[in-house]
């Protein structure tokens, strides 16, 4: 029996990646998916692929893609006493 497709959110919880990572893969295409009455939808096997692929590539941990803003936060000079 096929499983339903899940939302662009529900993905990024399946996954463990942030919402916006999702996104910019159904935008380009490397996530494949579609939008029924202006919701994203994945279907279940498009995301049991990307993590296996998430896991080959990163290990068993989940990792993030890094963003703009920790960057930004890791580049923050520390206040000093």
């Amino acid at each position: 029996m096929p499983q339903e497709p899940l939302t662009a959110a529900e993905t990024a919880r399946e996954t463990g990646s942030p919402l916006h990572y999702i996104y910019e893969l159904l935008w380009s295409g490397r996530l494949a998916g579609k939008k029924v009455q202006g919701v994203w939808r994945v279907d279940a096997k498009a995301v049991a692929a990307l993590m296996k692929k998430r896991r080959k590539k990163m290990g068993s941990s989940r990792n993030f893609p890094e963003t703009e803003s920790s960057t930004r936060a890791e580049q923050q000079p520390q206040n000093s006493p």
